[in-house]
């Protein structure tokens, strides 16, 4: 089922909203033709053109801001570390595991995963509770290491780590 981003604990990136301006372009199409015909006889539809217009322009202003003006700060905006970090992860065959709640790890390996035509089963995602075998690699966003493990990269908040141990008795 999909979640609008808003309503996650996410930030919004670029692989989660990439559909949204096809998506919304599509929507408007009868809405701007009706505006359209009615712009030619009426000045109120002309005046809504015009701050349609408008609004587009200074979105479009924005984006390029975030984009191309705000220079390194683009890579953690749409999640450039994250490829590099996982390729590390994937490298020589290994299962990739995945705490059951960290929904943006899961995401992002699934995504990559699938990106670089890898199976499925390289990205296993632990049952709730469930502990990677000793030697096993961890792909991490959100989640802490509840069992033994060492790190082996990082990207900002995103982790590959190494099982080296089963969880400690309390």
């Amino acid at each position: 089922m999909p979640v609008p981003a808003a309503l996650t604990v996410d930030r919004f990136n670029a692989i989660r909203l990439a559909a949204l301006p096809v998506l919304l372009s599509v929507l408007a199409i009868p809405a701007l033709a009706s505006l359209l015909a009615l712009a030619r006889g009426r000045w109120a539809a002309r005046a809504a053109l015009a701050v349609l217009a408008l609004s587009v322009g200074v979105q479009l202003g924005q984006f390029l801001d975030q984009y191309r003006y705000r220079g390194p700060a683009r890579t953690a905006l749409f999640d450039a570390g994250v490829g590099p970090l996982l390729e590390r992860a994937f490298a020589g065959g290994q299962v990739v595991y995945i705490d059951y709640d960290d929904r943006g790890a899961q995401a992002q390996a699934r995504w990559h995963a699938a990106e670089a035509g890898l199976p499925r089963d390289r990205v296993v995602v632990l049952p709730d509770g469930g502990v990677p075998p000793v030697g096993a690699t961890v792909f991490l966003r959100f989640q802490e290491c509840d069992f033994a493990c060492e790190e082996i990269a990082r990207w900002e908040d995103y982790r590959v780590l190494r099982a080296v141990g089963p969880p400690p008795t309390p």
